[in-house]
């Protein structure tokens, strides 16, 4: 399950500036599955179906999406993994469907990075165009610290409440985010991460 609030003031719109603050909601399920193909090439499918709405009135179908992608990771050298797939959302408002690219090096090349039991440090990069970048250093198999930049949005239906016969209107959130994290592995099946982050431009279109 996910579920996320955006909270956001609007001033100076104009024509009596009949959109008030908003509070953005987003709910719903993820779905998915993975299978390897072979020994190096991984497959995954998700896809994320849920409501994307200011919860001001009774959910139409323009409040409903379904966010997914398909990617297949490939394993070229131990160190490395290379990614292409296919993703649909709406964080790009002229393009809901793009492919996938991505990289994901153990730059240091030494199994602390990569998860295993070594003690020597270990610098990582992963990529995921076009949305998401982070260079991570682990001190140890257990623990990381991230650096990353990512893209973030959707398209959310709302109503413009004070406005006559209450007007629906779709608007598209667009957020560049830089971010600093820890990822803390506690056992072989239980992981702790957290992040604090800011951002850094954003892009909004509210249209008819």
């Amino acid at each position: 399950l996910y579920g996320s609030a955006r909270r956001y003031q609007f001033k100076n719109m104009g024509q009596g500036d009949n959109l008030g603050d908003k509070t953005l909601y987003a709910a719903g399920v993820k779905l998915g599955f993975g299978a390897f193909l072979d020994d190096n090439l991984l497959l995954e499918v998700e896809t994320h179906p849920g409501v994307f709405t200011d919860a001001d009135g009774p959910l139409k179908h323009q409040d409903f999406d379904y966010p997914s992608f398909a990617v297949a990771t490939m394993r070229v050298t131990p160190d490395l993994f290379l990614k292409a797939g296919v993703r649909y959302n709406q964080v790009f408002h002229d393009a809901p469907w793009l492919p996938i690219l991505g990289i994901s090096w153990d730059i240091t090349g030494n199994s602390a990075a990569a998860g295993g039991e070594a003690d020597l440090g270990g610098w990582r990069l992963d990529v995921l165009l076009p949305e998401h970048a982070e260079v991570s250093y682990w001190p140890s198999g257990s623990t990381g610290w991230l650096l990353g930049v990512e893209i973030t949005g959707a398209e959310y239906h709302v109503r413009t409440s004070a406005s006559t016969n209450r007007q629906q209107d779709n608007l598209q959130v667009q957020e560049v985010t830089a971010y600093l994290g820890l990822v803390e592995r506690l056992s072989d099946n239980f992981s702790f991460t957290a992040r604090v982050g800011a951002p850094l431009a954003g892009q909004y279109d509210l249209t008819t």
